[in-house]
């Protein structure tokens, strides 16, 4: 696996469990990268903590759903 985050003039880079950082080009905001084994079959539910239950996590406050059908 590799995780990489890039802020402003420094890169933060964490692969095979080494931590490094370096100074990079000058990059306004800051970027996150990450690279995983697709070969490795993984859980969903294990990557977000037990969090892939969507429809229960649904909350109507946040969207009005009374014109879902016009939006396509």
């Amino acid at each position: 696996m590799l995780y990489e985050v890039r802020s402003g003039r420094h890169t933060m880079q964490v692969q095979n469990d080494v931590v490094t950082t370096k100074e990079s080009e000058f990059w306004q905001g800051t970027i996150v990268y990450m690279q995983l084994r697709t070969d490795v079959e993984i859980d969903p539910a294990k990557v977000v903590a037990f969090r892939t239950n969507v429809a229960e996590q649904y909350n109507e406050a946040f969207l009005n759903d009374n014109e879902l059908e016009t939006l396509w």
